[in-house]
């Protein structure tokens, strides 16, 4: 585990860090982290786990392994979907929870190919997650989808996750967008 015990703000990456990891990293609280660049080449285990947490800075995957089994990034003030660009090109889950700025999941499905489970807990998407559909091998999302028509945006929208869970992983675009129009969430189908 990095924490922000020695490290200070001007730590911004991994860089002189470990340069072999065997079960899982995870960089906790170190408020000058902004990237993953200088990430450990030697992973000793396939099923590697990388957990980013309270990290306010953080936003740029670079040098990050190919194939996660877990990525978790929570509690992340500048973090948004185009941060997710350099992802692995296979994580069998992907939490992406507590992010303020991660509203939209426009075109999740070009930076998350491979997934099996998406995890958005307590982040609100407003728009965009036709993406879903185009994943690869996606079978749950846990939710977090909101109404915009909902003035206060408080509340997950009765209705959506019934339409989500039935196209995720089906590449069914049009078919999804179609039914998230006709049931009246016009920014979640955006494409």
């Amino acid at each position: 585990t990095i924490e922000e015990n020695g490290l200070d703000e001007s730590v911004k990456d991994l860089v002189g860090g470990p340069e072999e990891v065997k079960f899982s990293l995870s960089i906790f609280a170190c408020p000058g982290i902004e990237s993953l660049r200088g990430f450990p080449k030697h992973i000793a285990n396939d099923e590697f786990n990388l957990s980013i947490r309270f990290c306010k800075n953080f936003k740029d995957f670079s040098d990050i392994p190919e194939k996660l089994e877990k990525l978790s990034i929570a509690a992340t003030d500048h973090f948004t979907v185009e941060n997710l660009k350099d992802l692995p090109k296979e994580v069998e889950v992907l939490s992406l929870d507590q992010l303020p700025n991660l509203t939209s999941l426009h075109h999740i499905h070009k930076y998350a190919k491979s997934v099996k489970r998406i995890s958005l807990y307590q982040t609100k998407i407003f728009s965009s997650i036709l993406g879903l559909a185009m994943i690869n091998g996606l079978s749950e999302v846990e939710e977090s989808f909101y109404d915009v028509n909902n003035e206060d945006k408080s509340w997950p929208t009765d209705g959506i996750i019934p339409i989500v869970e039935k196209y995720i992983g089906t590449h069914d675009v049009f078919e999804f967008q179609e039914e998230l129009v006709d049931a009246g969430f016009n920014e979640l189908a955006k494409q």
